[in-house]
């Protein structure tokens, strides 16, 4: 089993594109752009609108928002596509030879020790202060 691996991604951010495109071709990863909610198109002003007005994102900005809507149609897609798992990543996602060991380790044996219907975090962010243990565990096998 390959993981499919989605890139959240700006149709208009070529640069960010060919960045990460070029590590992935070099890496020898394959992947899929999905095309993210652009906040600053006014075509998306809307459901962004709707989004904040119903209560969800209330303190979110727009571009937050957009972000929000974008991993959810991911989700939709993996449900309308039958995928049981996938990769999803931002296209600011810094990626190395850990990344791809990861990915073959993942595929040989750890996809049976993971709970249908939940969501594993394996990287992390500035303000995300829980350090997913099923990453920690992965990368430190890999070492």
């Amino acid at each position: 089993m390959n993981l499919p691996i989605y890139i959240v991604s700006l149709k208009r951010d070529i640069e960010r594109r060919n960045k990460i495109n070029d590590v992935f071709q070099r890496l020898n990863i394959n992947f899929d752009f999905f095309d993210a909610i652009d906040a600053k198109d006014p075509q998306n002003k809307e459901i962004i609108d709707k989004m904040r007005l119903s209560g969800v994102g209330a303190e979110m900005t727009d571009g937050e928002i957009a972000c929000t809507l974008s991993h959810q149609l991911i989700y939709q897609d993996m449900i309308d596509k039958n995928i049981e798992w996938a990769v999803i990543l931002e296209d600011d996602v810094i990626v190395n030879e850990k990344f791809k060991k990861f990915l073959q380790y993942f595929n040989l044996s750890e996809k049976d020790k993971l709970k249908h219907n939940n969501l594993y975090l394996l990287g992390g962010q500035k303000g995300l202060h829980d350090y997913p243990v099923l990453g920690q565990s992965l990368f430190r096998k890999l070492r």
